[in-house]
């Protein structure tokens, strides 16, 4: 029995995506995007943080535009309940 655990999520690749467009549209609908959907954030910050951009479908800048910004609204919304950051553990073979 393999110890290594792969997480695929295909869904949560495309939702930092989604969210950098609504950022590129609207600074107030990303704001309202981020309160409405708050607990998602928690829970997905680390792994969007830690994914490789390519892998989410967005450059360096853009990614890096979309996790400041982020953290700055949830900075504002939630100061008592930090983002967490994520980081890749790569395969045992």
């Amino acid at each position: 029995m393999s110890d290594t655990v792969t997480l695929f999520r295909p869904v949560g690749l495309a939702e930092l995506r989604v969210l950098a467009r609504v950022l590129a549209s609207s600074g107030a609908d990303f704001a309202l995007e981020i309160a409405a959907n708050r607990k998602l954030v928690l829970i997905d910050h680390g792994f969007w943080s830690a994914c490789p951009p390519k892998d989410q479908g967005l450059s360096e800048s853009d990614a890096r535009g979309v996790l400041d910004a982020l953290a700055k609204h949830w900075s504002f919304e939630n100061a008592d309940l930090p983002l967490p950051s994520g980081v890749l553990v790569p395969r045992r073979s």
